[in-house]
């Protein structure tokens, strides 16, 4: 299982990766042929498009992975519902076309969302097929699939654009791209669709029904704070705190959501074994915070030399925020795992009260921090969200008996390699004052990596080994190196 989970993570990386570049690279050619009214005019679906989505959805896909006694016919029953739960979007669609485009006061945009929101029924058709690959770890076969789908959809885009399609190269290949993955999936997974019987599915109902509600929760206080910054506080500072949010969770966000897409699969398939649960979170925890935490705190103590340097005077006011937003990353970087496993043993509601929790606090300690601006914000993240969270750590260690010690262990390599990390830092900058800006951002950086890298080689060589041997035993199993 170790050896797998490695495997499924390496060839998720490798898609992931290579999607990602293709995407970069598809986006810049094409820039050159739009104009930015094209992509405003596609940009003013995504937030209605992203809701209606995880609406759509309805939490089908994690009950095919999580249930594991799910029959044949109930799986059909619950293909049959997510296409049915598909078609009920796109036809909400229909009706709010018109009005949301007066709203935006952009006519075309009408015709624009509804032919995107038939991307919903192709994610209804995949969704089923999808999770039941997930579910049987079959991440390689769903890593080509994606990287197929990646390239199939930039080629479109390109053509379409050269060809003077407009805005209407960016939905088409938004639909062409999944469309063929879709087909695939389902050719893959004859599955076949049968009505939904609520008798039936009452069980994984009740499942869907509560990850639906932590997503919905989740989705609306994680906009809270952009929300309240552009309406408190106006362009220019939800700008600042825009920029903040988004450098302040790129070095854990790829990371983090890379390993997620994985896990609740492993999680699943464990669900009735404690101690490979325990194992399992301690090991992730640990090898999710010795990759996140350095680089966020490492990037908070260096965020006004990394403003000065690489983005100019007119960004120095986000330098504070981003200080503050990488202190709540670095926190929060491995807090996803443990709903995943309240999943796999059964206890899905826990994660969604918390979830409701959060949705109580946070956007009233965003509007009460807005009075000090966007670093109000940013720190009211700080202040709060540790103490939210604190439940769904008691319900989790509960649920499979883990002593807190042993999680606290588990975090503690990164906790001493930043310690030296920072403390590294901080000297550094007591010797540079008068140094340039970039010369000592660089040198900042040069000897956190360094100081860093130390410490895990000296105060915790074993773990740090032991992550090698892992990766040796699975290079050695998929005959990338000789025996």
């Amino acid at each position: 299982m170790d050896v797998h989970l490695v495997d499924s993570i390496a060839w998720t990386a490798v898609a992931k990766w290579l999607t990602q570049l293709v995407s970069w690279g598809s986006l810049l050619i094409v820039a050159r042929l739009l104009t930015p009214a094209d992509f405003g005019l596609v940009g003013m679906t995504m937030i209605y498009l992203g809701l209606i989505a995880l609406l759509s959805e309805f939490g089908i896909g994690s009950s095919i992975i999580n249930l594991r006694n799910l029959t044949v016919d109930q799986i059909k029953e619950l293909n049959g519902l997510a296409v049915l739960s598909a078609c009920a979007g796109l036809g909400l669609s229909f009706v709010l076309a018109r009005p949301i485009a007066n709203f935006f006061r952009v006519p075309e945009l009408s015709r624009v969302l509804v032919v995107m929101s038939c991307g919903l029924l192709i994610s209804g058709l995949r969704a089923v097929p999808q999770a039941l690959m997930q579910r049987e770890m079959r991440f390689r076969v769903l890593a080509g699939i994606e990287c197929s789908q990646q390239l199939l959809q930039a080629a479109t885009m390109i053509t379409l654009a050269a060809l003077g399609a407009r805005y209407w190269a960016l939905v088409f290949s938004a639909l062409l791209g999944p469309s063929a993955s879709m087909l695939c999936l389902v050719f893959m997974k004859r599955l076949g669709l049968a009505w939904p019987r609520l008798r039936s599915l009452r069980r994984a109902l009740s499942f869907s029904g509560a990850v639906l509600i932590a997503g919905l929760c989740w989705y609306a206080y994680s906009n809270a704070d952009f929300t309240i910054a552009g309406r408190v506080l106006g362009k220019t500072k939800l700008g600042l705190y825009t920029l903040a949010w988004t450098l302040a969770n790129a070095p854990g966000e790829k990371i983090a959501t890379l390993i997620m897409r994985v896990t609740p699969s492993f999680f699943a398939a464990c669900q009735n074994d404690p101690v490979a649960l325990r194992r399992y979170l301690c090991r992730l925890t640990e090898g999710i915070s010795m990759l996140t935490v350095p680089a966020t705190l490492g990037l908070a103590i260096v965020a006004k030399d990394f403003i000065g340097a690489c983005l100019g005077p007119k960004w120095e006011a986000s330098a504070a925020p981003l200080t503050l937003l990488c202190i709540y990353t670095a926190m929060a970087s491995s807090v996803s795992i443990l709903p995943q496993i309240l999943n796999a043993v059964g206890q899905e509601k826990k994660g969604m009260w918390n979830s409701v929790i959060k949705l109580a606090v946070l956007p009233g300690a965003f509007y009460i921090g807005s009075r000090w601006g966007a670093v109000g914000i940013a720190a009211a993240w700080v202040i709060t969200y540790p103490f939210l969270t604190l439940p769904l750590y008691w319900w989790t260690f509960g649920a499979i008996a883990l002593p807190p010690s042993q999680y606290l262990r588990a975090l503690r390599p990164a906790v001493l390699g930043s310690a030296v990390m920072l403390a590294a830092v901080a000297f550094v900058k007591l010797l540079t004052p008068a140094w340039p800006v970039w010369g000592r951002f660089v040198a900042e950086v040069v000897i956190g990596i360094l100081a860093y890298a130390g410490a895990m080689l000296t105060l915790e060589r074993d773990r740090t080994l032991g992550y090698v041997r892992v990766i040796g035993t699975w290079r050695k199993k998929r005959g990338l190196q000789p025996n």
